[in-house]
């Protein structure tokens, strides 16, 4: 495939066969545009493995789900968490858009609000 071709046409994804395959960065794209379409979302969890950053914009942590072994790695500003009254084990709700880390194609949630 030229490095001009596109996988996308008018929006839809073209048939690809193992001699014309995706590019990864093509299908990171395609991706991410479907994650984007999802729109802001309430998501309702545990916090497990946080990673707080207090000199830092953002924080991470796992938003683990209630009754099954899931979860749903997170993203957040720093001073969502500053008050320091949610911790590891806090049930949460958190408010966000969901989003494509291209460079390991890791899922985000990216928050906007977080709620006890």
């Amino acid at each position: 495939m030229s490095q001009q071709s596109s996988a996308v046409s008018g929006g839809k994804p073209q048939a690809m066969s193992a001699d014309h395959p995706y590019p990864v960065r093509e299908v990171s794209a395609l991706v991410a545009s479907w994650i984007n379409r999802l729109g802001e979302a309430w998501v309702e969890g545990e916090i497990t493995q946080l990673k707080l950053r207090r000199q830092s914009y953002y924080s991470y942590f796992s938003l683990r789900d209630l009754a099954e072994t899931v979860s749903l790695q997170v993203t957040c500003p720093s001073r969502l968490l500053a008050e320091g009254t949610i911790t590891e084990g806090t049930r949460v709700i958190v408010h966000g858009n969901f989003a494509l880390y291209k460079g390991n194609g890791s899922l985000s949630l990216l928050a906007k609000d977080i709620r006890q």
